[in-house]
């Protein structure tokens, strides 16, 4: 196969859509065509991305280049990192210019909708971190949480381990103590003591004991009423961050939501789903699918004409 060229007005049509969804770890291009069929579905490790804008593009069109194929229509990008509306048309900007093909970049997150099947919606990311997403009526993006390990991420691998951990100092504090979850972390973890654990939590990386998490719903399941705690608050404040986009003017007929927690603990989802019914009237929707499925809907309706609010 001949690499992707640039095309022209005159040049015979072929309805090949590209999606690209460049995650943290892992980019996976998805081509398909006007009678829905993937024509071709590679993964590749994402790499050099943390850098410059143009880097960015260069690297993209070198992936769009490298898998080979027929001429392009369209080719939507959910981008990893580009936070604003400004970040993302700026790689669609430099990404066209380097193909030549009509481009559209959006955060990642928004690629969750589109891949469930829902147009408007908010996207919700449990996963290590977390981060809450939706669309105005203008399509302007409306960003929520997302601040990292240090300040929130609420409801995420690392934000449930790190809630759990003050709750144990807070109850030591008091004199208290909940055995089952301090076992359970001091396990997951190889420390001694708390003071062990909490000097692990300053000197490693949060992506190290964010790990750990599995062992606070363990330690849930088993009686341990700090983990519930920790585990519910998660879900509370994730709740109150949709409130908070659609008090913005997020327009949305349900939350859909993925990442590791929320795919992998049914009981967080649970909580999630119950205080989003109660907070906000909105069904979560987990979605396990591969995000790449919405940059390809997306691509398929911007061709088309049909621009999802």
């Amino acid at each position: 196969m001949r690499p992707f060229a640039k095309t022209r007005k005159s040049d015979v049509t072929t309805g090949l859509v590209l999606g690209i969804d460049v995650g943290g770890t892992k980019t996976h291009l998805r081509v398909q065509d006007d009678d829905g069929r993937i024509v071709i579905d590679v993964v590749r490790p994402t790499t050099d991305w943390e850098t410059t804008l143009h880097a960015k593009a260069d690297t993209l069109a070198k992936l769009i280049r490298d898998i080979g194929g027929s001429p392009l229509e369209r080719i939507v990008v959910g981008a990893h990192g580009c936070d604003t509306d400004a970040d993302c048309a700026a790689l669609a900007e430099n990404l066209q210019a380097r193909v030549g093909v009509p481009t559209v970049v959006v955060n990642d997150s928004l690629l969750l909708g589109p891949a469930a099947g829902y147009g408007r919606c908010i996207s919700l990311i449990s996963g290590t971190g977390s981060i809450v997403l939706g669309s105005d009526a203008n399509g302007s993006t409306l960003y929520a949480g997302g601040w990292g390990w240090l300040l929130g991420d609420a409801g995420s691998a690392w934000g449930i381990v790190r809630e759990s951990v003050m709750l144990l100092t807070a109850a030591a504090d008091r004199g208290e103590g909940d055995q089952i979850l301090l076992d359970g972390l001091l396990m997951a973890s190889n420390c001694a003591n708390l003071r062990d654990l909490v000097a692990y939590l300053e000197r490693w990386p949060a992506a190290d004991w964010a790990t750990w998490v599995s062992a606070v719903f363990t330690a849930a399941a088993v009686g341990s009423s700090l983990a519930e705690e920790a585990i519910s608050q998660g879900a509370r404040t994730l709740s109150a961050l949709v409130t908070t986009l659609l008090q913005r003017g997020a327009i949305a007929e349900a939350v859909v939501a993925a990442g590791g927690v929320i795919v992998n603990q049914p009981t967080f989802a649970a909580k999630l789903a119950r205080y989003l019914a109660h907070d906000n009237g909105l069904p979560l929707v987990v979605h396990a699918g591969a995000p790449v499925a919405g940059a390809v809907r997306l691509a398929r309706e911007h061709l088309l004409g049909v621009v999802p609010t």
